[in-house]
């Protein structure tokens, strides 16, 4: 990180290919930002920054791999696992009214109404899936 607020402050990342001012200004807003919250910043954020910068390291001609790390990997990877649950409980776990009127009055969920499952599942199902 030192070698980097070096670099931004002697204005050296701006002769990058695809960088300019506007881009060393966004990624000095950035670093303030996680600096003002004590070196951690909201995910929504660190997935913008993280994201301009896979991207233009990605177009640097030396580099054949680049991808997240660290804990904001973990963070990704855990929003997805959290998603797949909602969706999961919002289609096999959670009978919803609409469907249950519709199917005289006998509990159902969407993924029953799509004729993907013959029961409401519990939490317990979907937890065994993890395993």
């Amino acid at each position: 990180m030192p070698e980097l607020l070096n670099a931004l402050h002697d204005e050296q990342l701006r002769n990058l290919k695809g960088w300019g001012e506007t881009s060393e200004r966004n990624l000095a807003r950035a670093i303030r930002r996680m600096q003002e919250v004590g070196g951690r910043m909201p995910l929504a954020i660190a997935l913008d920054v993280a994201e301009d910068l896979v991207a233009r390291i990605a177009a640097l001609p030396q580099v054949s791999r680049v991808d997240y790390a660290g804990s904001l990997s973990k963070k990704v990877e855990n929003l997805a696992h959290a998603v797949s649950l909602h969706y999961m409980n919002y289609n096999f776990a959670r009978p919803h009214a609409t469907l249950i009127k519709a199917a005289g009055g006998y509990p159902t969920t969407p993924a029953m109404a799509a004729g993907v499952s013959h029961r409401v599942w519990t939490h317990r199902d979907i937890a065994a899936l993890l395993d």
